[in-house]
């Protein structure tokens, strides 16, 4: 898209809205896939850049972590195109019953020079033998195992601004660790806080995503995604889009975190029974991680998809 004399033109993909807050109205650009902001003279502008979070481990694994949220705030973006790049979300693990390994990380995002990092995948737990999140901006939750001490969150990465750049980079918060007989799943990290450890052998919940205002609306950015129970409740998945984690046996499946542009979706249980649960994806276009599956067989949610958003000043 262009901003020709303080006016937009066609754009190339994402949607242009304005609102008002107080005596001011601001211009929005939403971008939910990747494309082009151009200027043809310098301009002020916020900009909320949010990578996909990570997918869900399997197999009674932890919860993707959520992917970085970056907000760029009073930066005058210089003349010229500049590239929009929105991050995918992970894959789930396909099948925590065969295949043991944790979810795939998300995809970073960028506007111009600022990237925002994704979100790690949770760890799965098929075969109690890969039980570490995958490292990245939110770190991916732990899997269950009966030795508390054998499963690890992994550590979150924090993003750094290019020079120039105003503005603050969320994220780089930790994975859930620890784990209890009854072999619940970590909670991933949000943006906004480290993902939750296994409580009286509750599942752990996904942490938080952060909470910004760039298009009129006070959404979370970012969630993590719910741990798996198997024999007690599954874990909800954070603020912002983390997907809910699984249960077994007619125990309570994870709900799906709110507070963002669209939900996390809800985990799945067996009634009576353990069957193929599956943990649910994150909300579309939040940076949710995905929750985690369930025993036998039970594949992780998929990472949700990043978003870029710049805001004009008023006009």
């Amino acid at each position: 898209m262009a901003v020709h004399g303080g006016y937009y033109s066609s754009g190339i993909s994402g949607t242009f809205t304005t609102y008002t807050s107080g005596a001011e109205t601001y211009r929005v650009h939403t971008f939910l896939s990747s494309g082009t902001f151009e200027v043809d003279y310098p301009v002020k502008c916020d900009v909320l850049v949010v990578a996909g979070g990570g997918g869900g481990g399997g197999g009674l694994g932890g919860g993707g972590g959520g992917g970085g949220v970056v907000h760029i705030t009073n930066t005058v973006i210089p003349t010229g195109t500049h590239t929009v790049t929105v991050g995918a979300g992970g894959a789930g693990t396909a099948n925590g019953g065969s295949n043991d390994y944790p979810g795939s990380n998300g995809a970073a995002s960028y506007f111009s020079e600022v990237s925002a990092s994704a979100g790690g995948g949770g760890g799965s737990n098929a075969g109690h033998s890969n039980l570490t999140g995958r490292v990245s901006n939110g770190g991916g939750g732990g899997s269950d195992t009966t030795a508390p001490s054998a499963t690890t969150g992994r550590n979150g990465i924090i993003d750094t601004l290019p020079s120039g750049w105003n503005g603050t980079a969320y994220g780089g918060y930790d994975g859930g660790n620890g784990g209890a007989a009854s072999y619940p799943g970590c909670g991933g990290a949000g943006a906004g806080q480290n993902g939750v450890a296994p409580t009286n052998d509750d599942a752990g919940e996904g942490g938080n995503g952060v909470q910004i205002n760039i298009d009129g609306n006070n959404y979370y950015w970012g969630g993590g995604g719910g741990g798996s129970g198997y024999q007690q409740a599954a874990a909800n998945g954070g603020l912002g889009g983390g997907g809910g984690g699984s249960a077994n046996f007619s125990n309570t499946a994870g709900s799906g975190g709110t507070g963002g542009i669209n939900a996390g979706v809800n985990g799945t249980n067996s009634a009576g029974g353990m069957g193929s649960d599956t943990g649910g994806a994150a909300g579309a276009n939040t940076g949710g991680g995905g929750g985690s599956g369930n025993h036998h067989g039970g594949a992780g949610g998929a990472g949700g998809s990043g978003i870029v958003i710049v805001r004009l000043g008023a006009i």
